[in-house]
């Protein structure tokens, strides 16, 4: 009995060893990367990746804790804050962490992560966005140096501008300065100008009336000369006469007097005759009354008729 038990159990465990050996060489020929660790198995993977002082000889250190498993990467937290892990898995059922890197854990609204997917979407990736925005923010920043740049030679211009608007402005304050001076000069001139007008008119008033009696007065003392030389023209010769008419100009009254009564004595020395009586002249014996006469007109009055013949 016992016999035919073991002969059954060495078939059974060679049926067995044969399923197995099959199921091995069916499990070897599968693709291997269609197995995937339950979410709970990466978790615990990635923690003891994670903590590999958490033994005895570790002390058993615990570095960061496992909150979220996700395809690429795991959210652990730590005292060095949030971190992801990215992890690969191994054959062997093991998981290798290629990088942690830190990042932040923050509520956000629906409207804030439908933005952050959409930035996600619209780049790929976030680090794609991140990458464009820094980019982008470094051309702001280029922009903004060569803007301030720009600004800053637009305020030299302008700082020019000024001071060259304050020369114009000093230039125009100067020749409105010089403006001024020059209508007051011309006003002064215009002034002086017809101040010369009125004295032209008064020397010119003053000349006229200086000839009028200029002429007046030779008008005068011709027709005392002319009266004189007709008085003693009898005593005279006709060229003689016409002699002093042509030049009586050249004489004074006084002068022409004594010439004419010099040449009429000279030419009838008989026109003087003495009187016994002082200061008279006389012709015939009868005395004249003409004191007011000059000695001259006295003699000549008394031989104004031909005198002693």
């Amino acid at each position: 009995m016992f016999e035919k038990l073991k002969n059954d159990y060495d078939v059974l465990l060679g049926y067995t060893k044969e399923i197995d050996t099959k199921e091995e060489k069916t499990h070897m020929e599968m693709d291997k990367t269609i197995f995937r660790l339950s979410d709970n198995e990466k978790a615990d993977k990635i923690w003891e990746a994670m903590n590999p002082n958490f033994n005895e000889e570790g002390g058993w250190k615990i570095d960061c804790y496992v909150l979220e498993v996700y395809d690429e990467y795991a959210l652990t937290v730590g005292k060095e804050g949030y971190k992801r892990a990215y992890y690969t898995k191994n054959e062997d059922d093991t998981v290798t962490i290629n990088k942690t890197e830190v990042c932040y854990v923050t509520d956000v609204s629906d409207v804030e992560m439908k933005a952050l997917e959409a930035m996600k979407t619209a780049s790929n990736s976030y680090e794609a966005y991140v990458e464009t925005a820094n980019k982008t923010a470094e051309e702001v920043e280029t922009l903004k140096a060569s803007l301030t740049e720009k600004e800053a030679q637009i305020a030299e211009k302008d700082s020019a501008i000024a001071d060259y608007e304050t020369k114009i402005a000093d230039y125009e304050a100067k020749v409105t300065e010089k403006d001024t001076a020059i209508t007051e000069a011309n006003t002064k001139y215009e002034a002086l100008e017809a101040e010369k007008v009125g004295l032209e008119k008064v020397n010119a008033d003053l000349t006229n009336e200086k000839e009028e009696l200029i002429s007046f007065k030779k008008s005068v003392e011709t027709a005392k000369k002319e009266e004189f030389l007709l008085k003693y023209a009898e005593h005279l010769t006709d060229s003689v006469v016409e002699k002093f008419k042509a030049e009586m100009d050249n004489y004074s009254v006084e002068d022409f007097k004594k010439e004419v009564g010099y040449a009429a004595l000279e030419n009838d020395p008989t026109i003087f005759s003495k009187n016994a009586e002082p200061d008279r002249y006389y012709k015939g014996g009868v005395p004249e009354t003409d004191k007011g006469l000059s000695g001259v007109e006295r003699i000549l009055n008394n031989y104004k008729n031909g005198g002693n013949k």
